[in-house]
């Protein structure tokens, strides 16, 4: 009897002594997870300005930029995209530079191609975008991005598992399946959808706000601050520190590069990156994979047909992508001439800022540049 009475959603709290003088086992109502969890989104989760209007393209947008990229990195970058490219018809007719313009300084420069392509690809097909296999064919979304989609704009009954979701479901069972693994995904799917409750897009919004703000990575959880604390078996063996369980990363490969501020009468030398690779159709600064002192980068510039007039000495720097770390070395050159035929604009510091789109691997050297 008792445990068919728990099994239905009632916890044991005692006995009690009732008017008879005979004692009773009482119990009572335990709040269910989605319950716990909605309650404290409703009272706890961000609010965000992609979650104020959440029309697809909102939506659509916020989500491309949300890959692999931090909140509030992503917040400003939103709201300035809006006022330019309100519109999906105003992204899909827009020049590519002036999208990768709104980009600059974003980062993983692949998603702005993406996006785009993927505005045309939906007007050209006049998609209505509200079914999975519709969404799954659009360039740049894959699986979870569709997901996040088809329950946030169209409140459907889909579970957008990331990092977040992963590491709330690993330490609530104790998984002992690697992070990046299928498997884990896979169960993570399956357990969150068995208790999806008819509000698809709050239920995923809380598990993405629990796990920024509350089950956060490494050996730094608030646990005490978890609404979902009384079910998480991590928390009761105190070995929350212990999941997700994933594999030691490999190190970074090192590059060191020479970049190069040439400049002629008062303008910058730029170039336009391969459309290809990383970085692809973004304009950078003169650079060499390798490392140079004052008097080996000048002989390199002459060499190479550069007239140098004065060089000097620039900031080191740095920049770190997935799995490639870039440790470079600046000179400021003026030039004599301007080479012409070998591939380089000219720009002066206003049309660098408000023109060209510049990676932030080279932030260094703008920022140098700019102020």
């Amino acid at each position: 009897m008792r445990k068919r009475i728990e099994e239905e959603g009632f916890a044991y709290c005692g006995k009690i002594v009732v008017e008879d003088g005979s004692t009773r086992l009482a119990y009572e109502k335990v709040a269910s997870f989605s319950e716990l969890l909605l309650n404290w989104y409703q009272e706890k989760g961000r609010k965000l300005p992609w979650r104020e209007d959440s029309s697809f393209y909102h939506v659509y947008l916020s989500e491309i930029m949300l890959q692999q990229t931090r909140v509030e990195a992503v917040k400003r970058y939103y709201e300035r995209f809006l006022k330019v490219l309100p519109t999906l018809k105003d992204l899909a007719s827009s020049k590519e530079d002036t999208v990768m313009k709104l980009w600059q300084g974003l980062g993983y420069y692949s998603r702005a191609r993406n996006l785009q392509k993927g505005a045309r690809y939906i007007l050209e097909n006049n998609l209505s975008c509200n079914t999975y296999p519709e969404l799954i064919n659009v360039p740049g979304i894959g699986d979870y991005t569709a997901k996040a989609i088809l329950s946030i704009v169209y409140k459907q009954p889909y579970i957008a598992v990331d990092g977040n979701l992963i590491r709330i479901y690993a330490r609530l069972h104790c998984s002992p399946y690697d992070a990046k693994s299928k498997e884990i995904k896979e169960r993570c799917n399956k357990s969150f959808l068995s208790l999806l409750g008819k509000d698809s897009s709050s239920f995923n919004q809380a598990l993405m706000d629990l796990g920024e703000l509350v089950c956060l990575p490494n050996a730094s959880p608030k646990c005490e601050e978890c609404p979902l604390k009384q079910f998480c078996q991590s928390h009761r063996e105190k070995i929350q520190e212990k999941y997700p369980r994933s594999k030691k990363k490999s190190p970074k490969k090192e590059i060191h590069k020479t970049v190069f501020l040439l400049s002629y009468q008062g303008k910058y030398l730029i170039r336009k990156r391969p459309n290809r690779g990383l970085l692809a159709s973004l304009y950078e600064f003169y650079n060499v994979d390798e490392h140079f002192n004052l008097s080996e980068a000048k002989n390199y510039l002459e060499e190479n047909d550069f007239s140098v007039c004065a060089i000097h000495k620039d900031k080191k720097g740095k920049h770190v992508f997935t799995h490639l770390l870039w440790k470079m070395s600046g000179f400021r050159v003026e030039l004599k001439d301007y080479p012409r035929n070998c591939g380089f604009l000219l720009a002066t510091k206003e049309e660098l800022e408000r023109l060209y789109s510049i990676p932030s691997a080279f932030k260094t050297y703008l920022d140098e540049i700019l102020n």
